[in-house]
């Protein structure tokens, strides 16, 4: 990219400008009012900012979305083999010490367990809003959209709408059309 800065204020102006943004003095080349500097711009392989930016299209937003959702099922299972368990050695009895060092575990276990389920539905929804927002960007839209699929009941219809709308197939303000790439690396952006 080529820049231009002006040599009265020092604000920088894109190349081709003829008079400076700031101050409107010439810059155009001509008289040599201007400093031209050639700047390299490093594109990261992979940054975080990237995981909001860019289009994802529809295939990969609805498998992108169940992805946090194994997780919570997983542990939700795994809970419920717990309360199944601690209702089993509680009803057949045993000894007092060792009913009350089970039950002791199995509250242990409730408590570690919730915790866990609560990290990972907080963590789905940040995950589901970051595939939402460059959703929004394949249609076209800003995506500050993308929270209207949070609002309780009618929230379900900007939620189809992203799922089932087709993306533009051309550029658009947000990035080329996506490519086809593999699920891991069009998911998280890299």
């Amino acid at each position: 990219m080529i820049f231009m800065y002006c040599t009265k204020c020092g604000t920088k102006n894109e190349d081709g400008t003829k008079f400076c943004t700031s101050c409107g003095a010439n810059v155009d080349g001509k008289t040599g009012a201007h400093i031209q500097i050639t700047a390299v711009v490093l594109d990261a392989k992979w940054s975080v900012s990237r995981l909001w930016q860019g289009r994802i299209g529809r295939w990969r937003y609805f498998t992108g979305s169940f992805l946090p959702l194994l997780g919570i099922f997983i542990l939700v299972s795994i809970w419920g083999v717990v309360r199944l368990l601690q209702s089993t050695i509680s009803v057949s009895g045993g000894g007092s010490s060792t009913t009350d060092t089970i039950a002791l575990l199995g509250t242990f276990l409730n408590a570690v367990i919730g915790l866990l389920i609560t990290i990972c539905i907080i963590a789905f929804f940040l995950f589901h809003l970051l595939l939402a927002i460059r959703r929004c960007h394949d249609l076209g839209y800003t995506g500050w959209l993308s929270l209207l699929a949070y609002i309780p009941y009618i929230g379900i219809i900007p939620a189809l709408f992203f799922l089932f709308m087709k993306g533009e197939e051309t550029s658009n303000v947000y990035g080329d059309p996506p490519k086809s790439r593999t699920f891991l690396a069009e998911i998280f952006n890299y």
